[in-house]
């Protein structure tokens, strides 16, 4: 019996009867497989049945187990699996080939040669985008997770078209990712476990179909000249928020957060192009796909992920400020310390805040980094200057770094106060303060970041509310420091 009969007994062992042509077929693209294997890296089997069974029955098997479209394409083909099998079991089918390494590609072109095949592109290319054409189906056996090619293939995908692994048994953790990060773009509708006969050979196929979800609005940039690209541009810049009043934010889990608890302040969502598009991005917004290059432009944090455009909320006049504390004034320069004491203080339950004359733009790329939708929960008021806090008729608790003010630990805050942090650098100055406190700090360390020492103090307020601690300190409005 020569090898080629034991191939095709090897086949039909397996459920699967070739044809002559068929066995032939296999033949010479095994002969040309083990032939220049070595060389270029094709495989690391290289016993003869293990090469049948595992290559070319493993592949040669789908179309039994599931309807293909006319038109597949094999993503990350590598030696030319599945598709070589597949095209030789159905050689009605159109098939194109997609690989990135040039010596593979070197085979597959003697390999498409040799056999005389049909209808067969071959593709030297790392998919991840478009390609100026779609297709009914894709199929891969390659080792990248079931997320990651759900996403390349986004694209180059119709609707209602297949997306089919070949996977072992054990990929339950990948398929609720792709769920979790997919699933509105695609449904898994079929899910076979099954064995190779006569082998202990455990595989498992998975089929999942695109969604016929289109964006609405969706609008393509692909130029940095576009009017809408200049807008976005501008708008990580304070000037640009201020003149559009609008802002982006950035980062999957507070876009996420932003989505579920603050969807009408959305006027946009930008996505880059060949994703990531999670579930959560569908919603009735436009919609604007960036080219990659352009999206990185405007994600400086490398996030990689749906940028959300916002309409920003009013800052309301100093004067409608309510007259009940606490408030925090912060004056501070620095963008990312401006939307890091947004957060503290809602975490703290402080909510009304008070921009000073000086204060960076809370709607500033840094400062929203830090914040993420907190800024969307608090009530923003200005413009001031530190003098005009006075006509609030509240106590100014200025906080100072030591020795100037009162220990922290001893301090017990009034009912209503506006709390003042120093800027940056220069501190507070000391006669705008009716009581200053400061934070004890070991010697050798000059004082903390303005930050910080906000976000401490406000815990040391809400934990002495809590815990309505006896420390109190009488607290008139004109005292003086």
């Amino acid at each position: 019996m020569t090898n080629k009969d034991h191939l095709r007994i090897l086949f039909q062992r397996s459920g699967l009867r070739l044809t002559r042509e068929q066995t032939q077929l296999f033949w010479r693209f095994h002969s040309l497989l083990r032939e220049k294997s070595r060389e270029s890296d094709l495989t690391r089997i290289y016993n003869f049945e293990n090469m049948v069974i595992k290559h070319y029955v493993d592949c040669a098997i789908v179309p039994s187990l599931v309807e293909l479209p006319s038109e597949l394409l094999d993503l990350g083909t590598g030696a030319g699996f599945p598709g070589i099998p597949i095209k030789i079991m159905m050689p009605q089918i159109r098939l194109t080939l997609v690989e990135t390494r040039q010596e593979r590609v070197e085979f597959l072109e003697e390999v498409l040669e040799e056999l005389e095949l049909k209808d067969v592109t071959l593709i030297k290319k790392k998919l991840s985008g478009p390609i100026g054409k779609r297709f009914e189906g894709v199929i891969t056996r390659a080792l990248e997770d079931i997320t990651s090619t759900l996403r390349r293939v986004l694209e180059v995908l119709e609707p209602n078209g297949k997306v089919i692994f070949m996977k072992g048994p054990n990929c339950d953790e990948e398929i609720e990712e792709a769920k979790e990060n997919m699933g509105a773009f695609y449904a898994l509708y079929k899910d076979i476990h099954y064995t190779i006969p006569e082998t202990t050979y455990r595989r498992r196929l998975l089929v999942y179909r695109k969604n016929d979800v289109p964006f609405r609005d969706l609008k393509e940039i692909t130029s940095s000249d576009n009017k809408t690209y200049k807008l976005f541009k501008s708008l990580l810049t304070s000037k640009g928020i201020e003149k559009s009043s609008l802002f982006l934010m950035w980062g999957s889990k507070v876009v996420k957060e932003t989505i579920q608890d603050h969807i009408t302040h959305i006027e946009g969502v930008i996505l880059r192009q060949g994703g990531p598009f999670p579930e959560s991005i569908l919603i009735d917004s436009p919609y604007f796909r960036l080219s990659k290059e352009l999206f990185d432009q405007l994600d400086p944090f490398g996030t990689s992920y749906p940028i959300l455009l916002l309409k920003k909320p009013k800052i309301r006049p100093f004067g409608d400020m309510p007259r009940k504390g606490p408030i925090l004034a912060i004056p501070f320069q620095d963008p990312s310390n401006v939307g890091a004491v947004i957060r503290t203080s809602l975490a703290m339950g402080v909510r009304n805040l008070l921009l000073t004359e000086s204060c960076a733009s809370p709607f500033h790329p840094k400062a929203v980094r830090a914040s993420g939708p907190c800024i969307l929960s608090v009530e923003l008021f200005g413009r001031p200057k530190l003098e005009e806090l006075r006509a609030l008729r509240l106590p100014i608790v200025g906080l100072a770094t030591p020795p100037k003010g009162v220990d922290l630990l001893r301090f017990g805050f009034p009912e209503d106060f506006i709390l003042l942090p120093g800027l940056e650098g220069p501190g507070l100055p000391l006669e705008m303060a009716d009581q200053l406190i400061s934070i004890p700090m070991e010697d050798g360390v000059e004082s903390l970041n303005v930050g910080v020492a906000t976000a401490i103090a406000l815990f040391w307020w809400r934990a002495r509310r809590d815990l309505r601690g006896p420390l109190s300190i009488p607290l008139k409005v004109g005292e003086g420091a």
